[in-house]
Order: C-alpha cells, then sequence, then structure tokens
C-alpha cells in the first residue's frame, strides 16, 4: 500500500513551522550579532563544545558565528539544569538552586539521543534538546489536529495550528524546555484515550508525569474523560499512570537523597511557595497574561470538551496558587484545549490577520529578548 502524507499535514502544520522556525532564527541571529545581553553573567556553548561564562572580550567569538548561534539562542536559563542532569545526574543541594526541582524525561531523551550519535559535551545535549523540542512540537500538532477533528471541522483545526506557531510562547516550543515534550505527551493521552486505547493513552500518561511537576494533574482529565465514555473495564487503572510515574519519581529522589521532600526544599530556593491565587504576585506582564487565560480557561467549559475543561484549569489554577507568577505565560500555552479556544474565538479573515501579523511581531520581540538572557515570561 502507498504511503502519501495528507495535504493538511503539509499546509497546516510542515509549511507554517518552517516559516515561522526560520524568522525566530533570524531574529535571534541577529539580536546575537548586534546586541548585547544585559549583563555577562550568562553562559554560552563554546567552539570547543563546552559551555562557559559570556565575557567582554569573548562576546563576538561565542556569539557571531551563525552556527553557535543557532546552538545558544534556544539555549537559555532552565536549558542549563537539564543539561547537568543529561550530563551527571541529579545533585540535591539544600538551600540552594539545583537541578532536582526538575524533571527527568527531557534530559534523559536528550542523553540517549547525544550520547550514540555525538561525544557527550554540552554542545550535543543541546543539539538533542533543540530536535526533541522541534520534532515532539511537529508531532503534537499533527495529533492535535486529528484530536480537534474528532469534533470540529477542518477549518477550526487549521486555525488552531497557526496560532500555536504564530503566538507569544511559541518560542518556547523550539528552545530546550519541556514545553513541546508536555504538549505531546498530554495530546497524545488524550487522543488515544478518545479512541479507546487506553494503555497507550495511560503510557503517554505516565510520560507526561514525569516530565514536568504539573504533569500528575493530568490524571484529572483522563479520569473526566473515562467517565464520559461510560467505561467499566479494567483499563480504568489508566487515569492513574501519571500520578504512579509522579509518584515513582519522587520515591526515587526520596532513595538517592534520604527525603521525601526533595522537590519542595528544591522549589523553595528559587522563593516559590503554595498561595492562595489572590495571594499570588507578578509582574505586570504576569498579572495580565494570568487574566487572559482565565478567561480562556473558563471559555473551555463552554467550547470544549468537559475533560479537556477539567484539564486546562486543574492544571492553570495548580499554577495559579503558585508565588510569584513566574513563567504563568508559558505554562498556561503549553495546555491544549487553550488553542481550541482561541480557535474557536478568533476567526474571521481580517481577525486571522490581525492575530498572525501580531503574534510575530511579538514572537520576535520574546525571540529577541530571550536569546539575550532576557527574561521571557
Amino acid at each position: 500500500m502507498k504511503f502519501t502524507i495528507p495535504r493538511w499535514f503539509l499546509r497546516d502544520i510542515i509549511a507554517p513551522f518552517f516559516v515561522t522556525r526560520l524568522l525566530l532564527c533570524f531574529v535571534g541571529w541577529w539580536a546575537l550579532a548586534w546586541a548585547d545581553p544585559p549583563s555577562w553573567e550568562g553562559w554560552e556553548i563554546r567552539a570547543s563544545g563546552s559551555g562557559g561564562p559570556i565575557g567582554y572580550n569573548t562576546h563576538a567569538q561565542y556569539l557571531r558565528s551563525p552556527g553557535l548561534a543557532l546552538v545558544n539562542m534556544w539555549a537559555r536559563w532552565d536549558t542549563g539544569w537539564y543539561m547537568s542532569i543529561a550530563l551527571d545526574g541529579y545533585e540535591f543541594k539544600p538551600g540552594e538552586q539545583c537541578n532536582t526541582g526538575f524533571f527527568p524525561l527531557y534530559p534523559m531523551l536528550m542523553r540517549w539521543i547525544a550520547k550514540p550519535n555525538w561525544r557527550m559535551d554540552q554542545r550535543a545535549i543541546v543539539i538533542a534538546g533543540i530536535l526533541i523540542s522541534n520534532v515532539s512540537l511537529v508531532a503534537a500538532l499533527a495529533l492535535l489536529h486529528k484530536l480537534i477533528r474528532l469534533d470540529h471541522d477542518e477549518k477550526i483545526a487549521s486555525r488552531a495550528m497557526l496560532y500555536a506557531l504564530v503566538l507569544p510562547m511559541t518560542i518556547f516550543f523550539s528552545a530546550v524546555y519541556t514545553e513541546s515534550i508536555f504538549l505531546l505527551t498530554t495530546i497524545a493521552a488524550f487522543y488515544f484515550a478518545r479512541r479507546g486505547k487506553w494503555w497507550i493513552a495511560g503510557l503517554f500518561g505516565a510520560f507526561a508525569g514525569i516530565s514536568r511537576v504539573q504533569g500528575f494533574l493530568l490524571t484529572c482529565g483522563l479520569a473526566v474523560e473515562y467517565w464520559q465514555q461510560r467505561r467499566k473495564r479494567v483499563d480504568a487503572s489508566t487515569v492513574l499512570f501519571p500520578g504512579l510515574a509522579f509518584s515513582a519519581h519522587v520515591c526515587a529522589l526520596r532513595y538517592w537523597f534520604g527525603t521525601w521532600l526533595v522537590l519542595p526544599i528544591s522549589q523553595s530556593a528559587w522563593e516559590r511557595h503554595f498561595v492562595l491565587p489572590w495571594h499570588t504576585t507578578g509582574t505586570h506582564m504576569e498579572i495580565f497574561g494570568a487574566f487572559f487565560l482565565i478567561a480562556v480557561c473558563a471559555a473551555c467549559w463552554f467550547w470544549t470538551r468537559c475533560s479537556y475543561a477539567v484539564f486546562a484549569n486543574v492544571i492553570f489554577w495548580f499554577n495559579m496558587c503558585v508565588r510569584p507568577l513566574c513563567s504563568i505565560g508559558r505554562y498556561g500555552f503549553a495546555l491544549f484545549p487553550v488553542y481550541i479556544v482561541l480557535a474557536r474565538a478568533l476567526r474571521g479573515r481580517v481577525v486571522e490577520w490581525i492575530c498572525v501579523l501580531g503574534g510575530l511581531a511579538f514572537s520576535c520581540f520574546c525571540m529577541a529578548r530571550f536569546a539575550l538572557w532576557y527574561w521571557v515570561h
């Protein structure tokens, strides 16, 4: 049987993916070539393959080379923690910032891909992370398109793909961050659950549970989906797989470091604590993003399936209960129901063009800031 690539995959995913990624790469390269970071406390991947601190005299050497720029522009902030896990494993330092606050799926994949293909240095790990993020993004969008088509027409699915690739937080889907792998595992879990393949859904749910701290909450959405399908079988246990994978990771940390509180102790080093949502704090941009996402998550109850709405709202309000509101934007835009709501709400040729052009402009601004070591929310 002859295999053919669906036209919607090329038109709605591959074409906008390459256009937007090339644009972001050009903006990142331009920023690194012609502007200076806000301080010299960051690090860069050097030509030798190792990482090193930025210094004024070596700035041009590290950043002006197009090849190094294409690697460095996607490796900022949390990238260093994932890179340290991939290279050296976990290290727990109570009272200090350490990599035990991050989850193992993404760095494990980085190590497994880098080790047989390149020598194990920091450049190889970062390149592996960039490949994982972008392949995961394409796979996630393909599954999201098919998931949306179970309930909506092709126009809504196409529009959701476009918004996922142009809105500002899209830069994190290609960076060495967990956003793409989390997006892929959660969409896959729901897609296979909708198709009645619950053991496969549970497997992807388990992967989500060890991809980031919010992953265990996928259990709530899957449980509602199982209830909506009115199933009464042994595969009901699969809805617990995200929580079980999360628990297994906690047990492993307990075994290695002798305390059940490794995760909260690690998070406290960043001065992050659980509070009631109205007691949290953040910058003006973070607060604006929070109110925008509150509206979108509320719309999920009316414009998406109940299980999707539960999934989006449980994870969003979990994030809202963390003080300060650090990275609320990228956490929120890694929730796939957001794009279903936006695709249904922001329609019409004029509205679409405004969203695409405005989103691309803001994405380019965020990309330049991210490449130059400015914090992007």
